[in-house]
């Protein structure tokens, strides 16, 4: 946040310009006068100025809050973004650790019954044999 600027009491500034256009009004010294003429213009610029700058720093100040409040929503969606990435990394190997333990399950099974399957074969063609040979003694 912006450092704070101290404020100024407007009353004595006011007080200090009407003092200045009474000493014009009284003053009958032209090179005086037209001093004290440039003197109250530039006090009045100073004015202006100070309280340009003041709604400036209040302006300021505003958007200086409304930007820290949309940081730090910022800054929680993306740590809840964070949070979220280590979770689907943490779901996405757990789902291929499940997937290559499925399939090596499956492997062995499908080698299992393969295996099964030609043992089944062998002994089919050996019965189909032994049938040919038995109907060959008739």
């Amino acid at each position: 946040m912006a450092p704070e600027i101290p404020k100024f009491d407007r009353r004595v500034s006011d007080s200090r310009a009407n003092d200045i256009e009474d000493m014009i009004a009284d003053e009958n010294d032209p090179d005086k006068r037209v001093f004290l003429i440039v003197l109250n213009s530039i006090n009045n610029s100073l004015n202006s100025s100070v309280r340009t700058i003041e709604r400036i720093d209040g302006a300021l100040s505003e958007l200086s809050g409304r930007f820290e409040k949309h940081e730090a929503t910022d800054i929680a969606l993306l740590n809840q973004g964070k949070g979220m990435w280590k979770v689907i990394g943490f779901v996405l190997t757990l789902a291929q650790v499940m997937g290559f333990y499925v399939w090596t399950e499956v492997r062995k099974d499908m080698a299992q019954q393969q295996s099964e399957i030609h043992t089944l074969q062998m002994q089919q063609i050996r019965i189909a044999e032994k049938l040919a040979l038995a109907e060959d003694k008739k």
